[in-house]
């Protein structure tokens, strides 16, 4: 069973027993015990030659599983391009001669937070509870713009290619949304574009945190 689901059961909460024997029996295994104690020891190793290390680091590191750790890792680098995808409906309120005097929309969320970090197995909802269990944690912020465009508007750029990467993904879903309310069929994609970027606790975690 998958971290992220841990806190969540068949009725929606898991008990605190339940949890805690979950996370025992993951922490159990080869991986995370590798990797665990690998960000320990050098949260020690800092903490000995005097850097700034927050007790709270310990249990973070903790909470890190393959897919928090490859975003932390390209966050060291550079800042991820992020994309989020909806479906628009542009309504116009016309004056004299067909000048648009408003403009009204609604939006329906199609896919959020997609990027460029995809798994071999295609499951790109693991990616997304990775930026959510690093954001709860206020180790990154997801910074979004808040102007809408059109598929061709993000050509020829990062954001086209998170676009192609997740284009069959929103199409799936856009025809389940379409398939239980067939008013939405007209209604266009549009798309935000935005950056993933390291908070200043997030930096001062990675700066004594490896793994």
């Amino acid at each position: 069973m998958s971290r992220f689901s841990l806190l969540t059961g068949r009725n929606g909460i898991f008990s605190q027993k339940e949890v805690d024997f979950m996370l025992k029996e993951w922490m159990n295994t080869p991986w995370a015990q590798e990797a665990h104690q690998a960000s320990l020891n050098s949260l020690l190793e800092a903490a000995r030659s005097g850097q700034p290390v927050h007790p709270a680091f310990a249990s973070m590191a903790v909470e890190l599983d393959e897919i928090d750790r490859v975003l932390l890792d390209q966050l060291r680098e550079q800042r991820i391009a992020v994309l989020d995808c909806c479906l628009s409906r542009m309504t116009r309120d016309k004056t004299f001669a067909g000048r648009k005097e408003a403009e009204h929309g609604t939006e329906i969320p199609l896919v959020s937070h997609m990027t460029m970090i995809m798994p071999q197995d295609g499951d790109y909802e693991h990616v997304q509870a990775a930026l959510d269990n690093l954001q709860r944690m206020n180790l990154i912020a997801v910074r979004m713009q808040t102007e809408s465009k059109a598929p061709a508007d993000v050509a020829n750029n990062i954001y086209e290619d998170i676009y192609l990467l997740f284009e069959q993904v929103i199409e799936r879903t856009k025809q389940q949304i379409v398939q239980q309310h067939p008013q939405y069929k007209e209604r266009s994609i549009r798309l935000y574009a935005g950056e993933i970027v390291l908070t200043a606790l997030g930096s001062r975690f990675l700066r004594v945190c490896k793994w």
